[in-house]
This record gives structure tokens, C-alpha cells and sequence, in this order.
């Protein structure tokens, strides 16, 4: 299971996109758009498994009457952002 790191925090930017900062290090870190909606996933759910996430993601980024992105392309999409977050210790990995 995945968790926000308690060190991190995210500041929306309007319709900038949103800004997460790890309050320990300083750094900060802006989201694309993909980024921006599992980031948000954390806000209404505190752990989400990989695939968890992915299936959100395909939820809202191919509706089933639209072509959007494929749930392969989705599921590498979420395996990049959950390493970078990890990487970067946004979020940790629970037992």
C-alpha cells in the first residue's frame, strides 16, 4: 500500500496545476496533469495499492464511450509517478 508522505504537502496553483513541496528537504515538485489526479486520489483515499490507482486513473482519463489512453499506457503512467514519489520520499510505501 501506497501513503502521502507526512511530509509533504501540495498547494494548487489555480489553473496552473498544483505544487507538492516535501517540507523537510524544501523541494518542490510541479505535476502534469496525470501526476495531479493520483496526487489527488491521496486526498480522498489515505492508501491505494499500484494497480488501485491505476484503475482510477483509466476511470476518469478514458470514459468507455471515448478513446483515450490505453490501460497498459495508464498502468506505465502510474508506475512512473508512484517511483518518482518514492524517489523523492512524496510517498511511502506501507507493510
Amino acid at each position: 500500500m501506497l501513503s502521502r508522505s507526512p511530509h509533504a504537502t501540495a498547494v494548487s496553483l489555480d489553473d496552473d496545476g498544483t505544487i507538492v513541496l516535501h517540507l523537510r528537504t524544501q523541494e518542490y515538485y510541479r505535476l502534469n496533469d496525470t501526476a495531479q489526479r493520483l496526487w489527488t486520489a491521496f486526498e480522498e483515499q489515505d492508501a491505494w495499492t499500484v494497480d488501485a490507482l491505476a484503475q482510477r486513473l483509466h476511470r476518469t482519463a478514458a470514459p468507455p464511450e471515448a478513446d483515450g489512453p490505453s490501460r497498459t499506457d495508464i498502468e506505465e503512467d502510474v508506475e512512473a509517478f508512484v517511483e518518482t514519489m518514492l524517489e523523492h520520499n512524496l510517498l511511502t510505501r506501507a507493510s
